[in-house]
């Protein structure tokens, strides 16, 4: 980089490297010094979010991810949705619910079969016991795509909890269990799982 410093697949090797490491503070000073460099590549403020959301810099994350969607083509459908996912994730995080809610429709406007936002808006609807019904329905399609997935499975479980359907809830719940990885570190934030 010292040497081609607008060598796009090279910030973009460090940035995956830091990224595997967890190291978010080296991810944030990467991913600035690219954007310097190179500030049309929408993929460099894809990671600075992540790294500023891991930060708890929330206002930095959301500007980061607003500043990607105006860069992204139009027929990017599928890239929209999730920085539309991650603007949502982080105002649930800022605690702006309605925001979140709003975000999580646009990228489910954007890209209705993306089952991340899905899982993640039903999960926040049930844990503010919301529209428990739209909840049910978004964690149903997570099922169908990935019937064996136990974060959706957990996620369907609590709503159905969260309804008072004790039995399902507990139906759910042990698939879940059942078929959790057991190399997965516990430690690990899975998004939206108690398990």
């Amino acid at each position: 980089l010292t040497i081609n410093p607008k060598n796009v697949q090279t910030w973009m090797q460090l940035i995956q490297l830091r990224l595997q490491e967890q190291n978010m503070e080296e991810l944030q000073k990467i991913t600035d010094r690219a954007i310097v460099v190179l500030p049309d590549i929408h993929q460099y403020y894809f990671y600075k979010g992540i790294a500023e959301t891991q930060l708890k810099n929330y206002q930095a994350a959301l500007d980061a991810n607003n500043k990607a969607l105006s860069l992204v083509k139009e027929e990017e459908k599928l890239v929209k949705s999730d920085y539309y996912a991650q603007i949502g994730d982080v105002y649930y995080k800022m605690d702006s619910t309605e925001l979140a809610f709003s975000a999580y429709e646009q990228a489910l406007q954007v890209n209705p079969a993306n089952i991340y936002v899905m899982n993640n808006y039903a999960y926040y609807l049930s844990e503010k016991n919301q529209n428990l019904k739209k909840a049910e329905s978004l964690s149903a399609k997570t099922i169908e795509k990935e019937p064996k997935n136990s974060t959706y499975l957990d996620t369907y479980a609590w709503i159905f909890y969260q309804q008072g359907n004790y039995s399902l809830a507990k139906f759910y719940m042990e698939r879940a269990i059942d078929n959790m990885d057991k190399k997965q570190d516990p430690g690990v934030d899975r998004k939206s799982t108690r398990l």
